[in-house]
Order: C-alpha cells, then sequence, then structure tokens
C-alpha cells in the first residue's frame, strides 16, 4: 500500500547481454479519494444484433479527474476496443469539477459483440 502525502520513485530496466536501458517516472500519492466507479446492472444476455447500453456511474471529490473506459483482454472472455465500436468514439471524460455520481453513458453498436460472448469492462 502507498503512503499518502509521498513521492516514490518507479524505475523500469531492461537488460539484453551487456546492453542496458532504463526509464523512471514520479508519482504524487495525494490523501484524496480515489474516484469511484459503478455500473448499472445490464442484462445477462443480450442480442447482439442490436445496440447495447452500458451506464457507468462516476463519483469523485478531486478536480480535473480523468476517467477512461476499456474492455480487458482476459482469458476466456472477449474483447472489443471500444472507440471502434461505441456510437460517438468516446472512452475517455474529464471532470473539471468533483462529480457527485455522473453518468458516463457507453453505447455499443449493433452486431459489435459475438454471441455467446462474455466481456469484462472496466
Amino acid at each position: 500500500m502507498l503512503t499518502p502525502e509521498t513521492w516514490y520513485t518507479f524505475t523500469l530496466t531492461m537488460r539484453k547481454g551487456n546492453r542496458s536501458a532504463s526509464t523512471a517516472v514520479d508519482l504524487f500519492v495525494s490523501p484524496n479519494e480515489v474516484p469511484q466507479v459503478e455500473a448499472d446492472p445490464v442484462p445477462e444476455k443480450a442480442n447482439p444484433d442490436r445496440g447495447v447500453v452500458i451506464t457507468f456511474w462516476i463519483t469523485t471529490t478531486l478536480p480535473d479527474t480523468t476517467v477512461t473506459l476499456e474492455c480487458l483482454e482476459l482469458e476466456g472472455y472477449g474483447y472489443v476496443d471500444l472507440e471502434e465500436v461505441t456510437a460517438r468514439g468516446k472512452t475517455t471524460w474529464t471532470f473539471r469539477k468533483p462529480a457527485a455520481r455522473k453518468p458516463v453513458n457507453i453505447a455499443i453498436l449493433p452486431d459489435s459483440l459475438a454471441p455467446n460472448t462474455g466481456y469484462t469492462f472496466r
């Protein structure tokens, strides 16, 4: 667990034979809350010939919070690139002010999901 009000440096080093390369990123852990994301229940079964709308609810106490939704590539589950299969191609939202349970709708276009396949979104 990371401690709030603390700077951390994460370094990645790759080596191959006598060669190496590294990069680092500094991260400051804020004492504020982490944004919360909830999803409305979606039907367990959906007709892939029709579009599917998933509503996510975003709650944050922080200004300038950016939320990006994506489909995870997991073994045993289907995968779609949300930018390609959503009605507007939008998968990222920025909330300039703290948001108290704001809805974000993802409208997946008809024929974008495979029949008899589960998907995981985050």
